[in-house]
């Protein structure tokens, strides 16, 4: 997955404001979840901008070789290579997108009726930042696709994993919406 530097910045803004509102709230095993999954996010999108970073001079590696006349070993292994790193990618946003609706699930109701928004949007907002991560991942799919770096096979079964990440995290957003009594 490429990371441009501004996606990276706006992506950190956007969990550290998420951080900051939930610090403003009660202090309860739910909310403290809910921090360390953005901790987490935050480890996770530095690394994915490092690796964005190897990955461009990976890119310019294949240029270089194909003037010494091993273009087509190159193409393979970059095909390869690409299958693999799309493979990690979407395995880490199931696993990272799993824990997040049962984050979300988990989330206690307040009781006092008045809290119940800012509670809600407390707990959606990781959520919706995997629905965006997995949005990039689906245009990410689509240009590998009409590159042909993916075959046909390949990208609707990665299209379709990522897709059942949307609607996994749409579902916990839905479910949580009514548990809240907030309609959003």
């Amino acid at each position: 997955m490429k990371a441009t530097p501004k996606l990276v910045i706006a992506s950190i803004c956007a969990l550290a404001f998420s951080g900051v509102l939930l610090a403003g709230c009660s202090s309860s095993s739910a909310d403290q979840e809910i921090l360390d999954k953005l901790n987490q996010m935050e480890t996770e999108i530095a690394e994915l901008h490092g690796q964005a970073a190897t990955d461009d001079q990976q890119t310019e590696a294949p240029a270089n070789d194909a003037a010494s006349g091993d273009a087509a070993a190159n193409d393979a292994a970059a095909t390869a290579s690409a299958g693999a790193d799309l493979e990690t990618t979407i395995a880490d946003l199931e696993s990272r997108a799993a824990a997040a609706v049962e984050t979300a699930n988990g989330v206690a109701v307040p009781q006092n009726a008045a809290d119940r928004p800012q509670a809600y949007f407390d707990a959606k907002a990781p959520l919706e930042t995997l629905e965006h991560e997995a949005d990039q991942l689906e245009d990410q799919l689509e240009t590998q696709y009409r590159q042909g770096s993916l075959d046909r096979e390949t990208f609707w079964s990665y299209d379709h994993r990522v897709s059942a990440v949307e609607d996994s995290l749409d579902n916990a957003g839905d479910q949580l919406e009514l548990r809240m009594g907030v309609d959003d």
